[in-house]
Order: structure tokens, then sequence, then C-alpha cells
């Protein structure tokens, strides 16, 4: 007799009972996971891209209106009027970057440019800024480099007669002045040999007429250190230690990642107060809401908990933690409150919220259902 054809074997489960009910019940829990996590992941990123263009919005008024402050490790202060103006104040703000003026008096005030010409009118009428004034091109920038028209280049003719126009209708004005701050990129000589002491690297006269009146407002321009940025650093690893292993635990891993989570939108809500700005306040807000979200979830036993941690946690990494770094290497910060505080919540966002990255993605990977395994068997 011939053969027949070899037979292909039969698959059958190990446990074909409780096997085949396993397998049939994981196949629809991994599907619903996986559509809760596109339908979690969707509405998160719509509700991000919403927020993110909130805060964009809202970040280059803010910017414009500080005076593009930013941490520094300098120091300008005005230090005399001379002779004293009544009803008119001068300071430096952004760490020397930005130069106000008020004047609430009946006089006008004319701030001289770098050679001696009329730069600004700051008065009773509103502001005013000479079109023929080389200092209204150069201050356009931090480095000085903004092109100067040949309408400006000559300083006799800006001193001889000036070009005004309107800038705004009140007697108060914020401008770049280059003789108030540090240009350049590296530090001076004496900082680089000693970064670790103070040093004054100049002092700084800036020329008034108030009405008529020739006015000397000088100032000094100082080196700050920074703090040491190690126990920073030391206080965001172990907040990247605490979430893995909290993320690692079977048992508890729900308490303990909640608890982390609390610690970090707490710290989000204290940053955003010290800062004291609009767009820090959104900032806050956003990562609030996925805190919240993230713990209702966690409370529920909801597939999405692992995602939302992960989420909440890359976010707050992001806009709280990697844009903060400057605070943990600078002295001096664009901050209303104490600058510990600052610092403390830019390593709490460093650490922590890449601890929950790190723990939501070890729950996702151990929470997955997996399908009951198979064998293949000989047929009889």
């Amino acid at each position: 007799m011939v053969p027949g054809p070899a037979r292909a074997p039969l698959v059958r489960s190990a446990a074909a009972g409780p096997a085949v009910a396993r397998s049939a019940a994981a196949g629809p829990a991994v599907a619903r996971s996986a559509a809760a996590f596109r339908l979690v992941t969707v509405r998160l990123l719509a509700v991000l891209a919403a927020a993110g263009a909130c805060l964009l919005g809202h970040a280059a008024p803010a910017a414009a209106h500080a005076g593009g402050a930013r941490p520094s490790n300098w120091v300008s202060t005005v230090d005399s009027v001379a002779p004293a103006m009544a009803g008119v104040t001068v300071r430096t703000l952004a760490n020397g970057d930005v130069t106000e003026l008020v004047n609430t008096s009946p006089v006008t005030i004319t701030v001289l440019g770098y050679d001696g010409e009329p730069y600004l009118r700051i008065g009773p009428r509103g502001v005013e800024g000479s079109a023929r004034s080389a200092a209204t091109y150069l201050n356009r920038t931090l480095d000085s480099r903004s092109p100067v028209p040949d309408s400006a280049a000559d300083p006799a003719v800006a001193r001889a007669s000036p070009d005004w126009r309107s800038l705004s209708p009140e007697p108060t004005w914020r401008w770049h002045d280059h003789r108030t701050h540090w240009m350049e990129k590296t530090p001076p000589p004496p900082v680089r040999a000693e970064p670790d002491r103070p040093h004054e690297i100049a002092r700084w006269q800036l020329d008034f007429l108030y009405g008529q009146t020739p006015v000397a407002v000088t100032g000094r321009l100082v080196w700050v250190p920074p703090p040491s940025p190690w126990p920073y650093a030391g206080l965001a690893v172990a907040g990247l230690a605490a979430g893995a292993m909290a993320g690692w635990s079977r048992r508890w891993w729900r308490p303990a990642l909640g608890g982390l989570l609390g610690v970090l939108a707490a710290s989000g809500v204290t940053h955003a107060a010290a800062e004291r700005s609009p767009v820090d306040a959104m900032t806050a807000a956003v990562g609030l809401g996925l805190a919240v979200a993230a713990f209702v979830a966690i409370r529920r036993s909801r597939p999405s908990a692992p995602y939302l941690l992960a989420l909440t946690g890359a976010v707050v990494l992001a806009v709280d933690g990697m844009a903060g770094l400057g605070a943990l290497t600078a002295s001096q910060l664009p901050a209303g409150g104490p600058a510990w505080v600052v610092r403390l919540s830019v390593s709490l966002a460093l650490g922590l919220g890449l601890g929950l990255v790190v723990g939501g993605w070890q729950v996702w990977r151990r929470e997955q259902p997996v399908p009951a395994a198979t064998e293949a068997v000989p047929s009889r």
C-alpha cells in the first residue's frame, strides 16, 4: 500500500479547557487595553495641544513685558541719580538687561543714546523715540548686532535734528541698554579665573535730561556665583529611584505612585506660586489636570492608569524640569518667590517626572494580559 500524505499535527492547548478560556478572555482584554490607550492618548494630546497653544500665546507678551528675564549670574543695580528727579523712578530689571523709567512729573525726560544724541522722550504726553538715534536699532537685541540704517548713522545729525515717533501714550518705558549688562557670551577674565567668588566687573552711567538739566544715573555690574547644583541633582536622582521602585512593586505600586504623583503636583503648584507669572500658572494647571486624571484612574483601577502616570511625568519633566534647568546653575532667578523653592521644584520635576515615566512603563508591561501558551500535539 502506498501511504497517504502525512496529516498535519493538531494543535491542542496544554490544558484544553482552562487554557482555551483564558486565551479567549485575554484576547478581548488586550483589545480593550489597546483601545483605552488609543482613546486616552488622543484626548490628552488634544488637550496638551490646546494648552500648548495657550502657553505660547501668553508667553510672548509676558516675555516682552518682563524684558526677556532669564536665569543669570549677573546683578546690575542703580547706585545714584544726581541730581535727584522728583516724581521719577529709574531701575534695572532682568539682571541689567532692561532699564525702566517711570515719570509721574510734569517734566519731560530725554534719554541720551550712546553718542549723546536724543534717544527717548518720556513725559506727560507719553513716550517718543528718535528714528535718527542709533540706539533705537542697537537696543533691539541683547548683543547690539541689529543693523543701523544710513538715516541714523551720523551722530551729528541725530543730535541736531531728532526724528520723534510716538511709542506709547503712558509715561513709562522699558528698554534694553547695553551700558547696564554684560554683552559677551563668555564671562570676563576675573570671573573665569575665580568663578566661585563675587566680582564687581564694571560701573556704568546713563545720561538724561530732566527738562534741560543734565542728570547722571550711575550703577554697577556684579558677578554673583551660582550655588552648588549637586544637592539638587541628588534630589532628582532620589526622585527617579523612588518612581522606579514604586513601579517595580506588584503589591504597592498604586499607593506608592499615587503618593509620588501628589508630591509632583504639589511641587508644580508651589513652583508656579514662586514664579508668579501667568505662563507658569497655566503650566501648573495643565500638570495638575493630568495628575488628577492619573490619580482617578489609579483609584478606579482603570487600564489607562499606567499611561496617564507616564504621560503626566513626561509633561512635567519637559515643561517644569528641562525648561527650568537654568535655575540650578544660576544665582539670579526671574522669580517673585524664594529661589530655593524654584530650584527644589525643578529638581522634583526632573526626578519624579522621569520616575513616573519609568514606573508607569513598568506597570504597563507587567499588567498586560498575556494569551495562554499553546503547544502542538501529534494527531492520532
